[in-house]
């Protein structure tokens, strides 16, 4: 399909909900100002606010481009769109995640320059 910005929205136990599912920054081989172009299109789907921002990616995979993808992030839609962010892994099957995301085993730029800044992380 084509890339973009897609809305999608219901109600669930009597909230309503509005997801948006937004073009991501590293996985589009776009140009970079295309790429902000159509990320910033998803304000027209939310003139109410956002309440949380959702990123997603596959457990042990936290890679350079990821933190690319989140500096431009942070860069298009504003440094406090950090703080209503969550860290979502995928594929992931452990016990304890905050202990292991705290822990020499996650990657340091994560530990150390990332999760001080995002809501929290999910998995």
């Amino acid at each position: 399909h084509a890339i973009g910005t897609y809305t999608a929205g219901g109600s669930l136990h009597g909230t309503l909900w509005r997801v948006i599912d937004t073009i991501g920054f590293e996985d589009s081989c776009l140009p970079q100002d295309e790429v902000a172009r159509l990320f910033g299109a998803f304000a027209d789907d939310c003139m109410d606010g956002v309440d949380a921002f959702l990123f997603v990616v596959k457990w042990g995979r936290f890679k350079p481009e990821h933190e690319r993808a989140l500096d431009a992030f942070a860069s298009n839609a504003g440094e406090d769109a950090l703080r209503h962010t969550l860290l979502v892994f995928t594929h992931c099957d452990v016990d304890n995640l905050d202990a292991i995301l705290a822990s020499d085993a996650a990657p340091k730029s994560l530990r150390e320059r990332w999760l001080p800044r995002l809501a929290g992380a999910v998995g």
